[in-house]
């Protein structure tokens, strides 16, 4: 939609600076004049990343209390691996599919600018998907923990909301007056810079981030080997 609707967003631009005769925001005319810093903005920045995290959250739910609300926990602590190995199993998934869903538009993007006379580089929307997918990757071990310790169906889903609206009602709108908050603003590390290249990828919060998946992993192998049912 963002793709077909730049022309417009365009257009509209331009006849609100004539009419304010005001300063505007020093993005707009950034967005105006470049395809690839639109396409950032609003994709990887703002809504293919909200609506992102909602999928992982999504395809990450779930797992044994949940299954034993079902009635169908019985059948996978029949089966012949280890509770672990089952938990694993899981979050590889959701990782797989969540990475599969940030990819997508590294395909759809660029084919769809070519038919609205625009270029959009396959290798941004790849490094974009991949970051995107490599720091959300934290919601992923995040959601999957609290399935394990959250009873009820729907528990978990609303507990996860209700932690994603500090990075991303709070957080992200102290980072946007605050320089330095931006460092520890995950939304805006997902992001990335909207020109990415090898030297702007934030390392150091890739392995923060590892580091935080592995915990809430490691937490959710413990308390999933302790459940009794």
């Amino acid at each position: 939609m963002f793709v077909y609707t730049q022309s417009s967003f365009r257009n509209g631009v331009r006849v609100l600076q004539r009419k304010t005769r005001t300063p505007s925001n020093r993005r707009l005319p950034l967005g105006v004049s470049d395809y690839r810093f639109y396409i950032w903005h609003f994709l990887f920045d703002f809504r293919l990343q909200n609506l992102w995290v909602v999928f992982a959250m999504v395809l990450s739910f779930g797992g044994l209390l949940r299954e034993h609300a079902n009635g169908t926990a019985a059948f996978s602590l029949s089966l012949p691996v280890t509770r672990n190995r089952w938990l694993l199993s899981r979050v590889l998934i959701a990782f797989l599919e969540t990475t599969a869903l940030a990819l997508i538009p590294a395909v759809v993007v660029p084919i769809a600018s070519v038919s609205v006379g625009q270029f959009y580089p396959i290798g941004q929307g790849l490094a974009h998907g991949l970051l995107m997918a490599g720091v959300g990757s934290v919601f992923v071990g995040l959601t999957a923990f609290l399935s394990l310790i959250l009873r009820g169906e729907y528990t978990p889903v609303v507990v996860t909301l209700a932690i994603l609206m500090v990075p991303y009602l709070v957080l992200q709108e102290w980072a946007r007056r605050v320089s330095w908050a931006r460092k520890i603003d995950i939304a805006h590390v997902m992001a990335g810079a909207w020109l990415l290249t090898w030297g702007d990828v934030p390392w150091l919060a890739i392995v923060v981030v590892c580091l935080l998946t592995g915990l809430f992993l490691g937490l959710a192998a413990k308390q999933a080997r302790r459940l009794e049912f």
